[in-house]
């Protein structure tokens, strides 16, 4: 199987996480519309659930036989997504929040097992490209995630401009996965 269709099977259970939550806002019940309503604690649980499951894909990618350069960014995402979980930990029990699940976390929680099922299952040739492939569908749900749901409803002032550092780290992350995808396109045509 082609990494392009693995990496569709990866995060495509994320996006319709995302659009199905989506859906709750325009569907008009009002049980719809309150289970579409994310509390602080909610939205905390849901960027630990993201830190978590990113953490846990790309250590397994450091367990493969992965590029040079690809391996860098997955050691970096770990990095990044360990700090920023030990952080926002902090800053929940400063803030007096409890992490609360959501159909959100829940979701992602399900996919994510999914996901390192899936990639567990490729041949070697094909792990460079899915792993940066995954990442790249990974921070762009991510940031419609965060633009869509998290944002809008962050209700605690602080917690806002957390969600905002948030963000800024995803779409930071999203931008080197696009250079290792450049690079790694650059090495397939050779």
């Amino acid at each position: 199987m082609k990494p392009k269709v693995y990496s569709f099977v990866l995060l495509s259970s994320l996006m319709m996480c995302i659009s199905s939550c989506m859906d709750y806002s325009q569907a008009g019940s009002t049980e719809s519309a309150q289970e579409n309503q994310l509390n602080d604690g909610q939205i905390i649980n849901i960027m630990m659930t993201v830190d978590k499951g990113e953490i846990a894909f790309a250590q397994n990618g450091l367990k493969k036989n992965l590029n040079i350069q690809v391996n860098r960014y997955a050691k970096y995402l770990v990095h990044q997504h360990k700090r920023n979980l030990e952080t926002l930990i902090q800053l929940t029990k400063q803030w007096g929040l409890e992490p609360l699940e959501s159909v959100i976390s829940n979701s992602l929680i399900t996919q994510g097992k999914q996901s390192g099922k899936a990639y567990d299952e490729l041949q070697e040739n094909e792990l460079d490209m899915a792993f940066v492939d995954a990442m790249i569908k990974d921070h762009q749900a991510g940031l419609k995630l965060i633009d869509t749901q998290l944002l809008p409803q962050a209700k605690n002032p602080q917690l806002k401009i957390f969600v905002e550092q948030f963000r800024a780290m995803v779409s930071n992350h999203l931008e080197k996965g696009l250079e290792m995808e450049r690079m790694l396109q650059n090495i397939q045509k050779y």
